[in-house]
């Protein structure tokens, strides 16, 4: 369907009596009008498409045409770079140019397109590396996610950083009273940002100034990860016999060993699930569904799909829960057709909040560790499958999704520390006398 952009004043006059110029989007014979938010007389308006004789408006006439050609380019670039409708064309119009040699540039990218918890991370980095330039703080999280403000007006190349400005950072964040773990995690999103403009080409492994395997150390962020926590296989068993007192806990503990045996991934990417993305393969007899974790999926890092094996117990769960089965459907109700990217974030973070509060509940009365949350199912079944000893570290690695066997390697090394007095165990399902128990 062909499309035609066209610029024009609008009609109404504001107090200053100025107009607003607004670009026209045809398609189908069908008009929509958004603002450029370029506000001028009607008389200047005139002059553009005229030929004014006194110099002053001549000059401006000039200024405002090449204002006007700048417009029309930009929008003739917006629809050749495949923008299709309206939607797209007004969110790519609103997107600031490209400035890939700024670090703030690709912090604000992604903010923007990350989930709204890993985005705020970003943000919570960005505040420490924008202060030591400027002095201020940048635009509020909500005005650089919703775009009514552009980038930091101020900018960092990534030249300007090395090993010695990055220990001057942590040396400011650690006098302002920050941890080891947070100063860790505000430091490895910078380098996940050098690693993004790295991987586009931006920069070279030279100008690299984080520690590497092929280069000499250079700067190491602080190793003051929080350790991760898992359930023995023995504490998975007490959960599965446990007897939920409510819907809420109930909900909660299924939903726990949901994940436990569905591939341990991040509760968000199984309430994105549809009825659509679980398909039978005959070879092993069983429902499998491929899913793009929503945690790296907008990074040039991210891996392939993580493909999820649902057990016995995992169908149970989704036809306990499930509200329709047609193929469009959500698995579980949570989210909504129709909701944008944030509301879902926001559904979900909601849901995960409800989860860790109801099995705080069960584990105080099942004796179970009193800091489990949702991502300690994740943690337990990494920590099983590493027990498992005709799986490698690559088998691992493919089933958690991870960019790299470096980080599976750190991951269940430390989980196995918890667990090294246990036996090995052959498989992730343990024998529940009785079942799973039925309360709520």
């Amino acid at each position: 369907m062909e499309t035609t952009i066209t610029f024009n004043l609008s009609w109404h006059e504001r107090q200053d009596g100025k107009r607003s110029v607004d670009l026209y989007f045809w398609q189908g014979g069908k008009k929509k009008v958004m603002a450029t938010g370029w506000k001028t007389t009607q008389q200047e308006w005139a002059d553009i498409h005229g030929r004014p004789r006194d110099n002053t408006r001549k000059a401006q006439a000039a200024k405002n045409r090449r204002k006007l050609k700048a417009m029309e380019e930009k929008a003739s670039r917006i629809i050749a770079d495949g923008a299709a409708t309206f939607p797209e064309f007004k969110r790519a119009w609103k997107e600031p140019p490209a400035d890939k040699e700024n670090v703030f540039w690709w912090y604000y990218r992604r903010i923007r397109t990350l989930g709204l918890k890993t985005a705020r991370g970003y943000y919570d980095s960005l505040r420490w590396v924008y202060h030591k330039v400027a002095g201020t703080y940048p635009p509020t999280f909500q005005d650089i996610r919703s775009l009514k403000s552009l980038p930091p007006k101020y900018r960092l190349t990534f030249t300007q950083i090395d090993a010695a400005w990055l220990k001057s950072l942590e040396s400011e964040m650690k006098a302002a009273g920050r941890s080891d773990n947070t100063i860790g995690i505000y430091m490895r999103n910078l380098r996940t940002i050098f690693n993004d403009a790295k991987d586009d080409g931006i920069i070279t492994l030279k100008q690299y100034p984080f520690s590497t395997d092929s280069g000499s150390r250079r700067y190491s962020p602080p190793s003051g990860r929080k350790k991760p926590k898992a359930l023995t296989k023995q504490q998975i068993a007490r959960l599965m016999a446990a007897k939920p007192e409510t819907p809420a806990e109930r909900w909660a503990v299924d939903m726990f060993l949901f994940a436990y045996f569905a591939g341990g991934q991040d509760f968000g990417d199984y309430f994105r699930l549809k009825w659509k993305d679980r398909r039978y393969d005959n070879r092993i007899r069983r429902y499998k569904a491929a899913i793009d974790r929503a945690k790296t999926k907008a990074t040039k890092r991210a891996g392939a799909p993580v493909v999820i094996i649902f057990n016995a117990f995992c169908e149970s769960v989704m036809e306990r829960y499930s509200l329709s089965a047609r193929p469009d459907d959500y698995i579980f109700p949570i989210l909504k057709p129709g909701m944008n990217s944030e509301e879902q974030a926001k559904k979900i973070q909601n849901a995960i909040s409800t989860v860790n509060r109801a099995l705080k509940r069960v584990a105080r009365r099942e004796g179970l560790p009193a800091g489990i949350s949702t991502r300690w199912a994740r943690h337990s079944h990494a920590s099983q499958l590493a027990t498992n000893p005709e799986l490698t570290i690559y088998d691992i690695q493919e089933q958690l999704g991870h960019s790299s066997p470096k980080t599976t390697e750190r991951y269940i090394k430390s989980l196995a520390e918890d667990n090294r007095l246990i036996n090995a165990l052959d498989g992730l399902m343990p024998d529940v006398e009785g079942g799973v128990g039925e309360g709520g």
